[in-house]
């Protein structure tokens, strides 16, 4: 609907906010824990009442640039979310852990050959987005960096054929 030279170009954008409450966690109770009390008992006795649904981040943000006209598809696409539960019980310290907030850019270029073939590239994690998970380090809350993760840059070259 946009004229020319515009024509062909679009946006998407979302934003989602989740309040989750009252939706259990699939875990045991402390207090029905083997380990109270034995050697691998560190102390942590946080309620899973406090803590929120594991993989479900508060915020969420989705930004796609794209632009489709005649034999081109370009689209540039960016999408965060906010920290969220990994586990409600770390293995080692009993605390929960959690993956700290993120966004990754994402990419694609497609030219159609003819009506039948279509060749292009795929860009992943463009921006090299580094993950982080966050542990808890005692009753009080006090958080610190757990590890560290790279998933590389990728990019991969794609043909597409109808028969």
């Amino acid at each position: 609907m946009l004229p020319a030279p515009w024509d062909g170009l679009g946006l998407q954008v979302n934003y989602t906010y989740i309040e989750a409450s009252g939706v259990p966690n699939n875990e045991v109770p402390v207090d029905d824990a083997d380990w109270i009390g034995g050697d691998n008992d560190t102390g942590a006795r946080v309620s899973l009442d406090k803590v929120p649904l594991q993989g479900q981040s508060k915020e969420t943000f989705n930004i796609v640039g794209m632009y489709d006209k005649n034999d081109w598809s370009v689209r540039l696409a960016y999408n965060w979310r906010s920290k969220y539960l990994l586990t409600t019980r770390d293995v080692i310290s009993k605390y929960p852990l959690w993956s700290d907030d993120a966004g990754y850019l994402d990419g694609s270029v497609f030219y159609n050959i003819n009506d039948n073939v279509t060749v292009g590239l795929q860009f992943t994690n463009l921006a090299n987005t580094q993950t982080k998970t966050i542990m808890i380090l005692d009753g009080e809350g006090t958080e610190a960096g757990r590890s560290w993760f790279v998933n590389d840059r990728r990019a991969a070259l794609i043909v597409k054929a109808t028969f």
